[in-house]
């Protein structure tokens, strides 16, 4: 994958970057991951990434370039014994 073909594409890797800062900050430092990348074109990939944490809790991400860039739909949701949290629309 050539990171140079667009703006989108070097701005989704720098997305993931944002996410496990956040997800470090919600759950503590990560101690395993495991990331899958299934790449439909250059500019048209999705990773599926599954972490483990220090503390023993576990996170999945999902992130994209497929879907509109019209319009970013993206979300956190983290759930917890007994609670639950939910950040919506995070790209406005």
């Amino acid at each position: 994958m050539n990171m140079n073909d667009s703006s989108h594409v070097t701005s989704t890797y720098s997305s993931i970057l944002d996410h496990f800062d956040l997800i470090r900050f919600l759950a503590g430092e990560v101690e395993e991951v495991y990331a899958k990348l299934y790449t439909l074109t250059d500019a048209k990939f999705s990773f599926s990434i599954l972490v483990t944490f220090e503390n023993g809790a576990t996170g999945v991400m999902n992130l994209n370039s497929c879907q509109s860039w019209s319009k970013i739909d993206e979300y956190v949701e983290v759930t917890c014994d007994e609670s639950f949290m939910f950040i919506d629309d995070m790209a406005s």
